[in-house]
């Protein structure tokens, strides 16, 4: 939204997010490399020094989180074990484990994101993924209209502290990844990602604090959802659905069982979203406002 609406970010505003972007880059690799180790797959001998430097600095690296720096010496490391025989075979079948969805781009990136006069690209910034604390409120205008969106923490831990603070809130938009199907819950490893989004829809949108809002709900990340599901299907996961693995039927799906959880089923709007392309995300926006103005509008009979 701030891209969409409000001129995109500052310099100060990208600056902010060379470390998360950097500590996302380095995760990416440990994470390959933990599943080669998961599914035995052997690293080249042409490798093994590569591999040690970044292991032994990977380690030291894990408890900063500021100021993060990629020297020169680590940034050829990356690249040397990153084009490897072994983490290629293992990025390919990365469905089978957990990855951060932008590693490939990050990974093929890292000569110019350790560069010491990096400063991130808007799409540095789309692809970064760290979670959200507190709230974050922006305010912009759209169509004549004023909005104030507000984004909230995902975590329970950090649910609490704003779930309380919302009364007359207009517009309830939830974002749930279609494609944590397959994965497990960090806080809870007895269920899956999705089902665990789909009690904390489920426990908000039947809150009174948004019983006059409409609900949008944007099931994300479907471009990753429908190439999962080429390796993964959905029924594996979720015995109960019957259905393919096309990508349309199954979010059909995923989007009926969020659904179940809305008591006003004329306030519940469902879209499917790649948030990291912005012009999907803009026409998607555009048509939850449409069709929430138009509900509102035969609520009071002007439609």
């Amino acid at each position: 939204m701030k891209i969409l609406h409000l001129n995109g970010f500052t310099d100060v505003d990208k600056a902010n997010f060379i470390d998360p972007i950097r500590r996302n880059t380095i995760d990416s690799l440990l994470q390959l490399l933990a599943a080669c180790k998961e599914i035995k797959i052997a690293h080249d001998y042409s490798i093994q020094i590569a591999l040690h430097e970044f292991e032994i600095w990977a380690c030291q690296m894990k408890t900063i989180q500021e100021n993060i720096e990629i020297p020169d010496r680590m940034i050829r490391c990356i690249q040397i074990i990153w084009k490897s025989g072994g983490i290629q075979t293992a990025y390919k079948k990365r469905w089978s484990f957990y990855l951060l969805d932008s590693a490939k781009y990050f990974l093929d990136s890292v000569a110019r994101i350790g560069g010491d006069d990096y400063l991130p690209e808007v799409q540095d910034i789309v692809q970064c993924r760290f979670p959200t604390q507190g709230t974050e409120e922006i305010t912009f205008r759209y169509e004549n209209m004023n909005f104030c969106m507000v984004d909230v923490g995902g975590q329970r831990s950090e649910r609490r502290k704003w779930i309380h603070c919302f009364d007359n809130v207009s517009m309830l938009l939830f974002v749930a990844a279609l494609s944590d199907y397959d994965l497990l819950d960090p806080e809870n490893n007895n269920q899956k990602r999705l089902s665990a989004n789909r009690y904390i829809f489920k426990t908000i949108v039947q809150s009174s604090f948004f019983k006059e809002a409409a609900i949008v709900l944007f099931l994300n990340k479907f471009d990753t959802f429908t190439e999962k599901l080429k390796h993964q299907p959905l029924s594996k996961y979720y015995p109960e659905y019957t259905g393919s693995s096309d990508p349309n039927e199954a979010s059909d799906y995923v989007g009926s069982q969020f659904r179940k959880c809305v008591r006003d089923k004329n306030k519940y709007f469902m879209f499917c979203t790649t948030a990291t392309d912005t012009r999907n995300v803009e026409f998607v926006f555009a048509s939850a406002v449409t069709h929430i103005i138009n509900q509102n509008l035969r609520a009071t009979g002007s439609y």
